[in-house]
Parts: C-alpha cells; sequence; structure tokens
C-alpha cells in the first residue's frame, strides 16, 4: 500500500523492455462458435435457448491460431497487453522486468542478428513483418 500526498493507493505498477517485434494480439487469434449447452433435445442448434436448461445453445469463444500458444509463437516468446491489443515477440534472452524498483543487467546474448533473422522468417510466414515495428521497447504497468 502506498501512501502518496494524503491519499492511498492500492496501486501497483511493473516495467518491461524487450528487443521485438510489436504486433497485435488479434493477429494471432481466432473466433468460434462452439456449443454451450450439452442438453440432449431434437434440433436444438436451431434455437438460441435450450429449453430444458435456459443457456444459451452456442456460444462465440477466442482461442489461439494454430502454431501459437500462451506460451508464444515458434521459438519465440511474447508478451501481451489485453487492453490495448499490442503483442510484443522478443528475441530469446532480451526481455526484462521490474516491480517497484529492482535494477539488474540483462546482457544481450552474441547471435542477436541471427535471432532477428529468425524471427523476421516467422513473422513473414504469419505476413506481420513490418522493420518499423522492430526495435528495443519499454513500458510499464499500473495495476
Amino acid at each position: 500500500m502506498k501512501i502518496r500526498q494524503g491519499f492511498v493507493s492500492n496501486s501497483s505498477s511493473s516495467s518491461f523492455c524487450l528487443i521485438g517485434l510489436r504486433t497485435s494480439i488479434s493477429r494471432f487469434q481466432e473466433e468460434q462458435e462452439v456449443r454451450n449447452c450439452r442438453c440432449e433435445v431434437e434440433n436444438i442448434e436451431s434455437m438460441k435457448f435450450c429449453p430444458k436448461c435456459g443457456k444459451t445453445v452456442m456460444t462465440t469463444t477466442t482461442d489461439w491460431i494454430e502454431g501459437v500458444d500462451d506460451d508464444g509463437v515458434g521459438s519465440f516468446s511474447f508478451e501481451c497487453d489485453y487492453e490495448s491489443d499490442d503483442l510484443f515477440i522478443y528475441l530469446p534472452g532480451t526481455y526484462a522486468y521490474s516491480y517497484d524498483y529492482d535494477v539488474e543487467l540483462t546482457e544481450l546474448p552474441d547471435n542477436i542478428y541471427e535471432q532477428k533473422a529468425a524471427l523476421k522468417e516467422l513473422a513473414e510466414k504469419y505476413g506481420i513483418w513490418d522493420e518499423s515495428k522492430f526495435g528495443f521497447w519499454s513500458g510499464q504497468r499500473y495495476s
């Protein structure tokens, strides 16, 4: 808990920096209509609500596209900000974060140019490579 100028705040912040590619989460997700109700009712697919349980028959879910999961895409990890739809795919060994006031040195990997080439190849496969969106990124989150 922090006290600033006479008021109490339960907020916290964290910051991060990375070397990578900025894109959008929505480029890696797709929506699917899935069955929400499991009741056995004749012609239930044509109904909006189930007459037995009252649930909506179908619902929309969002999931990662093939080749992407919560851990990353290909051999690369990523950092997501769901509020802004930002997704940062970063080079291995280049991500650092801090809560409150931690300071640490993160040494850059020796093969950074090879890693960038591999990321570019992967990003081109998904149609998202943009040289102007690759670089050193830093950000801060508040909650």
